[in-house]
Formats: C-alpha cells, sequence, structure tokens
C-alpha cells in the first residue's frame, strides 16, 4: 500500500509532467500538482476502503438459550476459538470476499491446476490468482470445493484475525457471534443460506487492469527509454532533456510496478 501511495500519483502524473518540463514550465507547476496528489491519495483510499462501511443493521431471532457449543475453530483459518469469542457472518459475506478466495487460491492451488481439473473446467492451464479470478466461472461449472463453500448452509464463526478479509460490520458480527454462543451454536442470522454464484467477487476487472496497465507501462518505458538515447546519440548540447527523459524512465518503471503489484493483490 505505502507503495502505491508513493508511486501511484506519480505514474498518473508522468506523461503531464513530462510535457510540462518539456514546455519549459516555472519548476512549482511541475511538481505542485504531485505533492497535492501525494497529499490526496491515502484520504482518497480510506473513503474508498470498504472496512467501516455503514451496512444495514443485522436483526438476528435468538432462540431459547441452550448449553453454550464449545470446541469451535475459526472456519476460515481453522485456528480454536476461545468460547464467547469471534465473530458470525453468513455464506453471502464470505464468497463477495476477495481475499477469501486468495487464501482459498493459496489451499488448494496444487488439486485446481492438477491437468483433470483443468480439463474437466476446458481451461488451458491455471498458473496464479489472477488467472484462477477471470475464470473463475468455469470452475463453479465443476469444481466440488467451491460449490461446499457457495452452498454452505450454516452461518460462519471467523476470528478477530480474519474478519479483516471481509466486509462486514465488527460490532454487529461481534453481537452475533456473542448471541450465537448464548444460543449454544443454533443461532440463524439474517442471510443465513446458501450464496448465489453471482454473489462471489474476485476483483471483477482488477485482473485485467493490472495487466493493460503492466503492457502499458512496458511501452512507455521503451518510449522514454528510446527519447533518452535518440538525446545521446544525437549529441544534444542540452543535458536537460536526457535528464528529463531519465526520470520519467524511472517514474514510469516504479509506478508501474507498484500499482501492477497493487492490483494483483486481493
Amino acid at each position: 500500500m505505502l507503495w502505491c501511495v508513493i508511486f501511484g500519483p506519480l505514474l498518473l502524473l508522468a506523461p503531464g509532467v513530462f510535457v510540462l518540463m518539456m514546455m519549459r514550465l516555472p519548476p512549482f507547476l511541475v511538481v505542485l500538482p504531485l505533492i497535492l496528489l501525494a497529499i490526496a491519495m491515502p484520504m482518497l483510499m480510506k473513503m474508498m476502503s470498504p472496512s467501516g462501511q455503514a451496512g444495514p443493521a443485522r436483526t438476528v431471532s435468538v432462540p431459547p438459550e441452550t448449553m453454550p457449543a464449545a470446541g469451535q475453530c475459526c472456519d476460515v483459518c481453522e485456528q480454536p476459538l476461545a468460547q464467547g469469542s469471534g465473530h458470525l457472518l453468513v455464506t453471502t459475506e464470505v464468497v463477495s470476499s476477495q481475499r477469501f478466495w486468495a487464501r482459498f487460491w493459496k489451499l488448494h492451488h496444487q488439486v485446481l491446476r492438477s491437468g483433470v481439473e483443468q480439463w474437466r473446467a476446458g481451461l488451458g492451464g491455471v498458473v496464479n490468482f489472477a488467472t484462477f479470478a477471470m475464470q473463475f466461472r468455469q470452475f463453479t461449472q465443476c469444481h466440488p470445493a467451491i460449490h461446499k463453500v457457495a452452498d454452505n448452509e450454516t452461518p460462519w464463526l471467523v476470528c478477530p484475525k480474519c474478519l479483516g478479509k471481509f466486509r462486514a460490520q465488527p460490532g454487529a458480527t461481534r453481537a452475533d457471534a456473542e448471541s450465537w454462543w448464548s444460543s449454544g451454536g443454533v443461532l440463524q442470522p439474517k442471510g443465513t443460506g446458501a450464496a448465489a454464484h453471482d454473489d462471489v467477487d474476485l476483483g471483477g476487472f482488477k485482473p485485467v487492469l493490472a495487466l493493460f496497465l503492466l503492457i502499458f507501462c512496458v511501452l512507455f518505458s521503451l518510449l522514454a527509454a528510446m527519447l533518452f538515447l535518440l538525446s545521446l546519440i544525437s549529441g544534444a548540447n542540452d543535458k536537460g532533456g536526457e535528464a528529463i527523459a531519465g526520470i520519467v524512465l524511472a517514474i514510469m518503471a516504479g509506478g508501474g510496478w507498484a500499482l501492477w503489484r497493487f492490483l494483483r493483490r486481493p
């Protein structure tokens, strides 16, 4: 995230900065937009972050008090949970998390890469999470592990560490978990049940955008390198042009790498 904040504004403004420098404008007109965007970027990212967003109230029906459930583990990382702890989610909230599916890929990638599963899904090959995300619809038609997740009709009890993978309200999910424990594990929060495959979110356009951004940055970096080499070959006396081309090359390479890494993250 830090690299994205540092290099993201530079990458976005690199073409404009290059033009401004070539127009011989005052330096402050070149540097000021970069400073302003670098300051605004963290605030914009915080505003766009799904964590902490207000959502509809989670209404639950608590059945009569029974014996508390015991020996429970987190349904995501399988770490033991102390009695009365954790957060309660429903399947729709789970399958709409990109970070959850990234962990799913990490745990099941060997099976998903196997020749049998590739043949059954009609795929030419699955080599990373981005490929898995873009071709997820084919997997849902045949892979039993994915059906098992989406078709789960019981609530999910997750630990505080894993809660960060989901777009959920910590206070509401914590209250649901407390009610679930007091009900002996029979509480059914609103929305409990199997999720539709359309509810699954693996990043949508992000894998494609990451690939497009990588190609764009490579091409623009090559263009900047060509300008730099031409300035050397021509023997121009204006060393500023060479420096500008080198700066743009560094900005595009660093910014492109940072944003590519950021977009590849679930």
